[in-house]
């Protein structure tokens, strides 16, 4: 199974703004700002490319950092904050950017002419899972703060559109909000058996009708779990940090990273399976858990120099390592993605349902 490989290199910047064109909510046309995070991601298989890429990202922000956005950007909307950033001189022609402006709004964009704009809506429920084997703690009725987050796709030839699209969410969400929120999910109609995956697949029905360009639904379970439903494929993640030390070798002789130092680093393993008819979930998150230990075990309060048959010592190495030892016990891994500081580091994909979770 192939696998590609993204670098990711993420930065916070804060600045004012106002949308110029007509929009709604209309307070957007007054003068306001945000703490907005940058992301991009390009295709690399030599982890010595970060910094150069990382380092433009700061230097192009340092543009916009503590500014008047619309002295330099024409209606700074979230997308058009993303082109600006696209027609700098990156070298990557398949590069990637998103721009998130709060914990529930962003876009992401894709630089061959479509972007995804999304939003994220939170419900506090309860729910049992029937179905499952006596004495999994799911079959107990209890609780989550779920997120669930709505993505729609557009071109980048029509950018106006993209704040019409956040506000096209916000509609359809109101009318499922007061049936999710606050509720009993197994009372409801059609989630009689509430699962991330049957709840992501129930949000879908219900407003695609309202949103036809809606490219998928994101349910976050947990902070570290969930479920990813496009309209007929099923994705789900599993997300755990662990601490090692490592020291660069190759090519770092006089970089700071040659000493041993160590990251808290975020992983965040992804499948692709059928849904299960009776159970109603792809694979079980604890099932995966359980698998996954041996592997964690290896890397969690370990020197990554001493794992064997690792082929370098630095983000990529190590997300490589991870993944031709993950898919030997867990063959449906589709996705896995490394951070070894907040937002950066390394995507190793095999699906093409290419998507990216709001941090």
């Amino acid at each position: 199974m192939n696998f590609s490989k993204k670098l990711i290199a993420t930065r916070e910047f804060n600045s004012a703004r106002r949308i110029t064109e007509p929009v709604r909510p209309e307070f957007l046309n007054n003068l306001h700002g945000h703490s907005f995070k940058a992301k991009i991601r390009w295709e690399s298989d030599n982890y010595d490319d970060y910094s150069e890429g990382d380092q433009k990202l700061a230097k192009y922000l340092a543009e916009i950092n503590y500014s008047y956005l619309n002295k330099v950007i024409n209606n700074p909307t979230d997308l058009n904050i993303a082109k600006w950033l696209a027609d700098k001189e990156y070298s990557s022609q398949k590069l990637e950017l998103g721009v998130q402006s709060t914990d529930n709004q962003g876009v992401d964009m894709i630089v061959d002419g479509q972007y995804y704009a999304w939003k994220a809506y939170w419900i506090h429920a309860a729910h049992q899972l029937p179905y499952v084997p006596d004495g999994h703690k799911c079959k107990n009725m209890h609780g989550h703060n779920f997120k669930i987050c709505v993505y729609l796709k557009g071109s980048i030839d029509d950018s106006n559109m993209c704040q019409k699209y956040h506000w096209k969410i916000d509609l359809a969400w109101k009318k499922l909000e007061n049936i999710l929120n606050y509720s009993c999910l197994n009372q409801i109609s059609g989630l009689e058996n509430p699962t991330s995956e049957i709840l992501a697949r129930w949000v879908w029905r219900k407003i695609a009708l309202d949103l036809e360009n809606l490219d998928r639904v994101i349910v976050f379970e947990t902070a570290t779990s969930g479920a990813v439903y496009d309209g007929e494929n099923f994705s789900i993640w599993k997300e755990m940090s662990f601490d090692s030390a490592t020291k660069y070798r190759a090519n770092q002789s006089q970089h700071t990273a040659s000493v041993i130092h160590g990251y808290t680093y975020k992983l965040r393993i992804f499948f692709q399976a059928p849904l299960d008819i009776l159970f109603g979930w792809t694979i079980d998150y604890g099932e995966i858990k359980e698998q996954f230990r041996p592997i964690y075990s290896l890397v969690d309060h370990q020197n990554v120099d001493d794992l064997s048959n690792i082929d370098g010592d630095d983000c990529l190495s190590l997300a490589s390592w991870i993944l031709d030892k993950t898919i030997q016990i867990l063959p449906n891994l589709s996705r896995l993605e490394l951070y070894q500081t907040k937002g950066c580091g390394v995507i190793l994909n095999s699906s093409l349902i290419d998507f990216y979770l709001p941090e």
